[in-house]
């Protein structure tokens, strides 16, 4: 029977989000439906209220509303951004096994890695739930504890390029997140082991078990976030899968008639359970049973193959220390995941109304611009009616047309100007000639 390590979850203070985020919106969108904003607000809020304020129970229900919160505030963060320089908001968060330690940091990044992390947690914790009997929870068990890992590696990688490590609970340290990871995959090598039946498949998948449990009890011992007992259960889990490892090989060495290195295979099983099955009893969670099964069927095994040997094939029996490193076989791996959404379908934005910060300064700079050309051409045909205002004015224009309407209807109806301007042309030879000589 696999048991399960659950990481327990982190916990945060309550904060009022929809004000400061109503405000920003307020102040930088230039137009957007005031009543589908502030239902918005709320609903967002009254979101995180329920998704982090408390421990959720373990359940699927639990995880979408998780996963919806930390998926609106990776959708927000183009829109509103949840930083220092932005929407100053103190999002406070304690240390998931040390509550007395909090940290409080104003970037929506570091709310998106704690409800990440409590994604995870939750994750493994829904996993030990199944009943492991069952062929289609088995595989939706490792299912989950790869998906986990893969949440717990990107923390890992991602997080201390965002945030600075001292601005971080001790939970969210790379080396605690790195534990959390090898002990996701260490559980979920055991269950899909659990579905194999092959001697030579089962030592290589157990040898891979022992690998990863090793893993997480190096990097137990370097961190104080980690769960009761996790570190002590590890190094058995690690010595337990050893013995198995080298069980089954042995196993696979009789079918190969190779009873020499069987025997000294299956020997080096029962030392390792003998070294180790007084404290197993200790922490029990079902390490005890797994010891004691082991030297139930290696002691049967070994005597039959040592009297088969004994009496029959006379093989040389190896010493311990000369026996070769066993090959291990990867099949449980950390699900990949690259930041973003967590929900990849059924995700409803509550501000998909708002285009993104970068689209709504494009939006307010052309705007500006656009502005900025039509004042241009503004001042350019005011200037220009300025300018043509005085060549009327230097022409006296406004004089002689007001003298032509003012005298229209008498017998001498044209002004002296006129009549002045009309005899020079013709001194001149005539409109025809003026012409020519401006055009020669």
């Amino acid at each position: 029977m696999v048991h399960i390590i659950n990481w327990d979850q982190k916990l945060s203070t309550e904060i009022n989000l929809a004000k400061p985020v109503k405000k920003f919106i307020e102040r930088t969108y230039d137009s957007f439906d005031k009543d589908t904003i502030d239902k918005a607000c709320k609903d967002f809020d009254e979101k995180r209220r329920i998704a982090v304020n408390k421990a959720l129970d373990s359940n699927n229900k639990a995880i979408q509303i998780v996963s919806e919160y930390h998926d609106q505030v990776d959708a927000i963060m183009s829109k509103v951004p949840l930083l220092e320089n932005g929407v100053a908001v103190n999002f406070a968060w304690k240390d998931a096994f040390s509550p007395t330690k909090r940290v409080i940091n104003q970037s929506g990044n570091f709310e998106k890695a704690c409800v990440l992390y409590n994604l995870a947690a939750m994750t493994m914790s829904v996993a030990s739930t199944l009943n492991l009997s069952d062929g289609d929870n088995q595989r939706q068990a490792a299912q989950y504890l790869q998906q986990a890992a893969g949440y717990a590696e990107f923390l890992q990688s991602e997080l201390i390029k965002i945030l600075h490590q001292e601005r971080l609970t001790p939970d969210l340290h790379p080396v605690s997140l790195a534990a959390m990871s090898s002990i996701c995959l260490g559980q979920a090598q055991e269950i899909i082991m659990s579905r194999v039946s092959k001697p030579l498949s089962r030592s290589k998948l157990a040898r891979q078990t022992a690998i990863y449990y090793a893993d997480a009890g190096a990097q137990l011992k370097q961190t104080t976030a980690k769960p009761v007992h996790a570190e002590q259960i590890v190094n058995l889990k690690t010595q337990l899968y050893t013995a198995i490892a080298e069980y089954q090989f042995g196993l696979h060495l009789v079918e190969q008639k190779e009873f020499g290195e069987a025997i000294a295979r299956i020997q080096k099983s029962l030392d390792i359970e003998k070294s180790n099955s007084k404290q197993a009893k200790k922490i029990k969670k079902g390490i005890d049973t797994e010891f004691s099964k082991i030297n139930a069927e290696a002691t049967k095994k070994l005597a039959e193959i040592k009297k088969d040997n004994d009496w029959i094939y006379h093989q040389k029996i190896p010493s311990s220390a000369s026996l070769t490193e066993l090959a291990p076989h990867v099949i449980a791996k950390a699900i990949p995941f690259n930041g973003g959404r967590v929900l990849k379908e059924n995700f409803v934005d509550m501000f998909a109304s708002l285009v993104p910060m970068e689209v709504q300064t494009a939006l307010t700079t052309f705007e500006q611009r656009r502005k900025n050309a039509v004042q241009i051409r503004c001042n350019g045909i005011q200037e220009a009616n300025n300018f043509m205002d005085g060549v009327v004015a230097s022409l006296g224009v406004n004089h002689t047309v007001d003298q032509i309407f003012s005298t229209t209807g008498s017998s001498n109806s044209l002004p002296e100007s006129l009549k002045t301007a009309a005899n020079s042309i013709r001194s001149e030879g005539g409109l025809d000639n003026l012409l020519l000589r401006k055009t020669s």
